[in-house]
């Protein structure tokens, strides 16, 4: 796959790498808004970075980013802080912004989505090979899975822990069978929304999380608009300031 490694193939440097074409990627985005009067627009800004910006930095990531895939990991890569940080560069939002409250806003989701996908699709694409030297890698991976939680094998098989399939999933790749990808995908989708329903029974008064201060006053469209239409615009834009 032409990806770097270490003296100790350990994939970290991979990930190191990946960051430098993503920054480049949004060097150019930066250029091309500054060159067409596209930073004002946020909505444009937000559409580059995810179909220019995030590709560039998914080379290889199905095999480095196993390590970041496990629930609670989302926001664990350097290169999903370097995405997060530009983010709320375009949104103009403070650093301390919670990082789900950054990717709710801007209609996104943590790239563990992608790097998650690609390293099913990349198991499935195994199983199915022409090539019996990549099948008979993978079962001697899936193999040592049994034993060295280290693995590619098991790193993948791990991350399936906190998904309502989770047993299904492991079950079919550590038996060699493809995983469902319509079903998987929206299972992780459902196990990203974990921190949107804890806070709908949560009280921003009581719990003092950022995440569920915006839930309750800016995650329903109907209370953000009967909220701000007693609010003149300056109020509006310090209560956003403040609680960002």
């Amino acid at each position: 796959m032409g990806m770097l490694l270490d003296r100790r193939m350990n994939p970290k440097i991979a990930e190191e790498h990946a960051v430098r074409p993503y920054m480049a990627a949004q060097s150019r985005i930066s250029e091309f808004a500054k060159s067409h009067d596209l930073k004002s627009r946020p909505h444009a800004m937000l559409w580059l970075s995810k179909v220019y910006g995030i590709p560039a930095g998914m080379y290889a990531s199905q095999v480095w980013g196993t390590v970041y895939l496990s629930e609670g990991s989302e926001f664990g890569s350097q290169l999903q802080k370097r995405h997060l940080s530009s983010l709320r560069r375009i949104l103009g939002v403070k650093n301390s912004t919670t990082n789900w409250v950054v990717l709710r806003e801007c209609g996104q989701e943590p790239l563990q989505i992608f790097w998650f996908r690609a390293s099913i699709r990349f198991s499935n694409s195994m199983i199915d090979s022409n090539s019996e030297t990549l099948r008979h890698v993978l079962k001697a991976d899936l193999y040592l899975a049994s034993f060295d939680s280290s693995c590619w094998s098991a790193q993948v098989s791990n991350a399936f822990n906190g998904l309502q399939g989770s047993a299904i999933f492991k079950q079919k790749m550590l038996r060699a069978t493809q995983v469902p990808m319509q079903e998987f995908i929206c299972d992780l989708r459902f196990r990203h929304l974990k921190v949107w329903r804890a806070a709908d029974f949560s009280c921003p008064r009581a719990v003092n999380k950022k995440a569920v201060t915006y839930h309750k006053w800016c995650g329903s469209f109907e209370v953000v608009v009967e909220v701000l239409h007693f609010l003149s615009p300056p109020t509006c834009t310090r209560i956003w300031t403040n609680m960002c």
